[in-house]
């Protein structure tokens, strides 16, 4: 875009001072109504300011310098959400957003890009800014900062919870020097916390968990991925004081075992994504009681559980009609009759969202799919003859013999202790 001259009125377009890479980007955030109008007259130009809800900065290591310029043009008073690349930002910068919109902030991104995650480079994120945060923006709801915590402390996250009381999600994977301290201020201090991630976070206990489980009632999604001193303890606790859990990752948290699960299930009933890959002592016992109380249960991570057996892919054949996503990489005591099983009682797992055993994936993956579309258009038959339509459970004989009514195994954890 070529610049302009000076306006009428004598005075001097601000459009036409800009560099020119400044001059192209402001281009992207104005319509051309309005650029030609900011260039017929210069006072104008002083007095427009883009008003907008959303402040983007996606691009990354963009020089700091040019986003600074960028914040010229906008009414940041009317700014409530601020996405931005980690890298594109600095303390200074975000303190002045942050000032800029007047305490009205409600939602902060300054997740990592791809770009970022590869680069071992030393984050600006650091408890002064957290603390800059926790002053400026008392309505904040929403903060996302997972892979950028390496300089927090529980002295960051304490401001933080003292200062934003309405946080109700909160990303602070990979933040490896936070410890129960800092989560039990959370607790006490975030008690509307629905969404919580703490990846790799990997100096919390049970400690600071249950005290999560305590002071956030509304919890229905909590990341534990790589937490390794958690014990059953934390699930009992979620168990009785998190009923609307619907989301949980413990993945690499090998304490578990069954009765910790089989507490789970039937505590938090909602649950529809759980993720059990490496939790190596867990057996049926546990699948079958998912199955059996968590009926809305869609995505299932089983990865290395190598006790499981066909029992547990029957049962959730029999009870889970949502599933959707399932993996039983390297659980080698699954056999085909458990995988046909599924293909026909959970209608919406795919080939492509069912993850088997290494040694007969291609060939079981051939299978369940052949499986999964006779039993579909086997439902559609019934259907349009005015039958009730297939129902779930059954083995490999029933693909045999399609016509055969469903045997139904009972399967009981409870059983089991």
């Amino acid at each position: 875009m070529s610049a302009a001259g000076s306006a009428g009125g004598g005075g001097e377009n601000l459009i036409s001072r800009q560099p020119e890479h400044i001059e192209s980007r402001i281009a992207e955030f104005f319509t051309f109504k309005d650029i030609e109008a900011w260039r017929l007259t210069s006072a104008q130009s002083v007095q427009f300011k883009r008003t907008q809800e959303t402040l983007t900065m996606g691009e990354p290591y963009v020089p700091i310098q040019r986003n600074f310029e960028l914040l010229e043009h906008y009414n940041l008073s009317a700014v409530k959400r601020v996405e931005a690349v980690s890298s594109s930002m600095s303390s200074e910068l975000l303190k002045t957003i942050c000032e800029g919109t007047k305490g009205n902030l409600i939602s902060l991104d300054l997740t990592l890009s791809r770009d970022d995650m590869m680069r071992e480079s030393t984050s600006w994120i650091t408890n002064e800014v957290l603390k800059s945060i926790a002053t400026l923006c008392p309505k904040l709801k929403t903060l996302l900062i997972g892979q950028s915590c390496g300089n927090i402390t529980d002295a960051g996250v304490i401001t933080l919870a003292q200062g934003c009381r309405q946080l109700t999600s909160l990303n602070l994977s990979h933040c490896h020097k936070l410890t129960d301290a800092g989560v039990i201020a959370l607790a006490q201090g975030c008690r509307q916390l629905s969404a919580l991630n703490l990846y790799a976070c990997d100096r919390i206990t049970d400690a600071g968990v249950i005290a999560l489980a305590q002071g956030c009632r509304q919890l229905s999604s909590l990341n534990l991925y790589y937490c390794g001193q958690i014990t059953d303890a934390t699930l009992r606790a979620l168990a009785v004081g998190c009923p609307q859990l619907s989301s949980l990752d413990l993945k690499y948290c090998y304490q578990i075992t069954d009765v910790a699960v089989i507490a789970l299930a039937q505590g938090c009933p909602q649950l529809s994504s759980l993720n059990l890959s490496w939790c190596k002592q867990i057996t049926d016992a546990s699948v079958i009681a998912l199955a059996q109380e968590c009926a809305q249960l869609s995505s299932l991570n089983l990865y290395r559980c190598d006790k499981i057996t066909d029992a547990s892919a029957i049962a959730l054949a029999q009870e889970c009609a949502q599933l959707s996503s399932l993996n039983l990489k390297w659980c080698d005591k699954i056999t085909k009759a458990g995988v046909i099983a599924l293909a026909r009682g959970c209608p919406r797992l795919s080939s492509q969202n069912l993850t088997l055993s290494q040694n007969f994936e291609e060939e079981w993956r051939r299978d369940f799919e052949r499986a999964r579309v006779f039993f579909a258009n086997n439902r559609a038959s019934k259907n349009l003859n005015g039958g009730s339509g297939g129902s779930s459970g059954g083995a490999a004989s029933q693909l045999a013999s399609p016509s055969a009514p469903p045997r139904r195994m009972r399967l009981s954890y409870r059983a089991r202790f």
